[in-house]
Formats: C-alpha cells, sequence, structure tokens
C-alpha cells in the first residue's frame, strides 16, 4: 500500500516538473520570436539599401529569404532561397553573423530582420507588412523606401 501511494506521489511530482518546464520553455521561446522584429525609427545606409535592392530582385534563381538590419542602419546580412526550396527558420543565425559585421565594421548594434520574403516585418509605424516586388526597378525599391521612412 504504502508502496503504491509513493509512485502515485512520483508520478504527480513528475507530471508538474514536465509541466512547469513546458510553461517556461514556451513563454522563452515567444518571447525571444517576437523579439527577431524589427521596430522603430530607422534609417538605412545607402550601402544597405543598395543591398536590400539585390536582395528583393533576387536574380539567378533567388528567391529571398530573410534580411536583417543593424538599428543604427550601417550593417545588414541576408538569406536566400533557392526557388522550388521550402525555406525556414535561420533568424538566429542571420542575426548573429549581422551582429558579428555591426561589431567589426561599425557601432555594434544590435540586428534585427528587415524583411521576410518580399515583406518588411519591420514596424515603424507605417511600414510593416509592406510587399516588394521582385520586378521593381531600383528606382522604385528605393522611393518605397523613402514613403515609409527608411531612407531619406
Amino acid at each position: 500500500m504504502v508502496q503504491l501511494l509513493m509512485k502515485k506521489y512520483l508520478n504527480i511530482n513528475k507530471f508538474i516538473v514536465i509541466l512547469i518546464t513546458s510553461l517556461l520553455w514556451n513563454s522563452t521561446s515567444l518571447a525571444s520570436s517576437t523579439q527577431k522584429w524589427g521596430f522603430g525609427d530607422l534609417k538605412m545606409s545607402n550601402e544597405v539599401v543598395e543591398k536590400f535592392i539585390t536582395y528583393v530582385q533576387g536574380k539567378n534563381n533567388r528567391r529571398p529569404s530573410l534580411f536583417a538590419v543593424s538599428k543604427d542602419g550601417l550593417q545588414y546580412n541576408y538569406y536566400y532561397c533557392a526557388y522550388g526550396q521550402t525555406c525556414s527558420g535561420g533568424s538566429e543565425v542571420i542575426l548573429k553573423e549581422c551582429l558579428e559585421y555591426s561589431r567589426k565594421y561599425a557601432n555594434g548594434e544590435e540586428c534585427l530582420i528587415f524583411a521576410r520574403e518580399w515583406t518588411v516585418k519591420w514596424d515603424n509605424g507605417n511600414s510593416k507588412n509592406v510587399k516588394f516586388k521582385s520586378k521593381m526597378s531600383s528606382t522604385e525599391i528605393r522611393a518605397k523606401l523613402k514613403e515609409i521612412g527608411f531612407t531619406d
């Protein structure tokens, strides 16, 4: 009888530990995933704008996947995905690499996701979910970036 009660007690404790662990794991996962998207004012340097144009136009069977920018607008990193492939994830890696570039070549500012595929994810109040098209000219892309507040 005592063994049965002990076994039941241990099972309940095991369940509680698993429940608390999974709740903590999910809450930290959600917190980190929402922090990846850029927000606030951002003015992109000419070099970053040029690379964003290259990213959007995605030549040679390349489809835009992720574009990250440092908060000061001086550094960037981007990934492509081959057409016909399903690409997802990569946020942590692209942000880490972008931060390394920012530390090496600029002010060491944190990087955040600017765009996923052709859609701007950075929220500056009038830019979130603005879409670009691969057939846009560089002049059209520049004009749209200026219109939504990322260049002067």
